[in-house]
């Protein structure tokens, strides 16, 4: 709801004071509340874009491999959401950058630019490493279900998955309910300054990043699930 309400006040305030900036000259004000607004207006779309149901993709699903080159059926995330995951973190970078060279300008205490320019450099090390992470993918093999996103890596053999549920709601997704084994598979990223990987039950897919793929991903989990004798097929092209 805060996106809905919230931000798109504070990115109107921003960009009336950035207008008016403008118009008494400074280049440097109007610059920093004009990219304060267009970040507003990302975090309003970023809310506004969980609440989507994509229509459900006609091509099919290409072929991938798991963590351990298993091949597969495979379900990228899409490119859209992953580019504006992205943005997410790259506007707020940007914008700790454009505070720190403001507080430099303006010869405030060194501890606040210090503390601006740090931010900046965090965000743009995590985009970084997220980018080196790549595209996420929903993989199905014969072995069993992998999934790979920003967040983590996780690997369920078929046999220790015990049901997938679709859930509604403001921000739709599927679980892929399964009980830890010594197959499961589980890691973390370093960026995430998580130590030992806690212990998951679930692999968590949402619509809003797979995208078009949502539906049919959830479909081929369900159908391979229910189908034992068809999980030899998979990753055959």
């Amino acid at each position: 709801m805060i996106a809905v309400i919230g931000f798109p006040f504070l990115a109107l305030g921003s960009g009336n004071w950035a207008v008016d900036a403008a118009r008494e000259g400074a280049s440097w004000e109007a610059f920093f509340w004009g990219l304060a607004a267009f970040m507003f207006v990302v975090f309003a779309a970023t809310g506004l874009t969980g609440w989507q149901r994509p229509r459900p993709s006609r091509k099919p699903p290409g072929t991938g491999v798991d963590d351990l080159g298993n091949p597969g059926l495979r379900f990228r995330h899409s490119l859209i959401a992953t580019c504006w995951f992205y943005v997410l973190f790259g506007i707020p970078g940007v914008f700790a950058l454009a505070l720190a060279v403001d507080l430099f300008r303006r010869d405030r205490p060194i501890v606040q630019a210090v503390i601006a320019a740090a931010a900046a450099a965090f965000l743009g090390w995590f985009c970084i490493a997220m980018a080196r992470r790549g595209r996420g993918r929903l993989v199905l093999t014969a072995d069993g279900v992998y999934h790979h996103s920003a967040l983590a890596d996780q690997f369920v053999p078929w046999r220790s998955v015990t049901g997938v549920r679709a859930m509604g709601g403001t921000t739709p997704l599927f679980l892929v309910d399964y009980v830890p084994s010594s197959q499961t598979r589980v890691s973390r990223p370093s960026y995430l300054f998580i130590g030992e990987p806690p212990t998951l039950t679930s692999i968590t897919v949402t619509a809003a990043q797979m995208g078009r793929f949502a539906e049919p991903a959830y479909k081929a989990v369900c159908e391979y699930l229910d189908n034992p004798n068809r999980r030899g097929n998979l990753g055959i092209s």
